[in-house]
């Protein structure tokens, strides 16, 4: 799915990876890779992606990321266009049609999620218990990372040869960190006096994927979707926001350095910790009711 170029392939061990290229020069490597140990330290279940390169005839062809498959044989994956329409028939299945459909909305979402199971192997932690309660974290995160591309075909639930329908692990989030910025709007940014162009108003513009009700106009601002869902599962969003609040400045600085600088540049790396920490300040900021 998607429009990326990406193959399935096995390694030495005779592990099924999935390779999915950058061949955009846009950044969604790194900001997966990235994403992936924000996740780690969160304590999100998560697919584990790495860094990596593709070869033809011993040359570099171009880089991308792998990663295994979240649901294999015997489980299956369904993903949440295919969860929305069990329970709705009007809800679209066309692959094509992910963005700015109005029945994706936080209600219609969090019925399904009342349906699913946790993740498996997911073990309850302080007031995270159910699949809404961990989808909350995963909502929390796209805040943070200014992930705008939670659709309907970002999340969904891994089925079991029971029939039992659990929580997705979070996937896919390549689409965050502003990536699509060039290095050149990065440093105007940093650098700019002008305030309607300060990082604290840059992040306010990030969107989700959800609506409010099937009447909204538009999608809910990242903040509001995490309010929105948090009026649904209380405890767990407090239980969320505690753990981002012991998550240290310096260690997501640290782990932002690890990109290698062929895949980031050094603005790249400034700007992504200055967003990261201007989005974390806001979740903490927000009211949970």
């Amino acid at each position: 799915m998607g429009t990326k170029p990406k193959f399935w392939w096995f390694n030495a061990d005779r592990t099924r990876l999935l390779f999915k290229a950058e061949d955009r020069g846009t950044g969604e490597d790194w900001a997966e890779k990235i994403s992936c140990h924000l996740c780690d330290l969160l304590g999100l279940p998560h697919v584990h992606y790495e860094l990596a390169q593709e070869y033809e005839r011993g040359e570099p062809k171009r880089p991308g990321v792998i990663c295994e498959n979240l649901a294999p044989a015997p489980l299956s994956l369904l993903l949440g266009n295919q969860l929305l329409f069990e329970r709705d028939e009007s809800y679209p299945l066309d692959e094509r049609a992910k963005y700015k459909v109005r029945l994706h909305t936080v209600d219609a979402i969090v019925r399904v999620l009342n349906e699913l199971e946790p993740p498996r192997n997911w073990i309850p932690a302080d007031a995270i218990r159910s699949a809404l309660d961990v989808f909350v974290g995963y909502i929390m995160l796209d805040c943070w990372i200014a992930n705008q591309d939670r659709h309907h075909g970002n999340w969904g639930a891994v089925r079991d040869t029971h029939g039992k329908l659990s929580l997705s692990p979070t996937f896919d989030h390549g689409a965050a960190l502003a990536r699509l910025l060039t290095d050149d709007e990065r440093q105007e940014r940093l650098n700019s006096r002008d305030r309607n162009r300060l990082m604290s108003v840059y992040v306010t513009k990030a969107k989700s994927a959800c609506f409010a009700d099937v009447t909204s106009e538009k999608t809910l601002g990242t903040l509001d979707c995490l309010r929105a869902f948090s009026v649904h599962a209380t405890d767990a969003a407090k239980a969320w926001t505690s753990r981002l609040a012991t998550i240290q400045d310096d260690d997501v600085r640290e782990l932002v350095e690890r990109v290698p600088s062929t895949r980031i540049s050094s603005i790249g790396r400034k700007f992504t910790v200055e967003l990261l920490s201007e989005n974390k300040h806001r979740i903490l900021q927000m009211e949970i009711q």
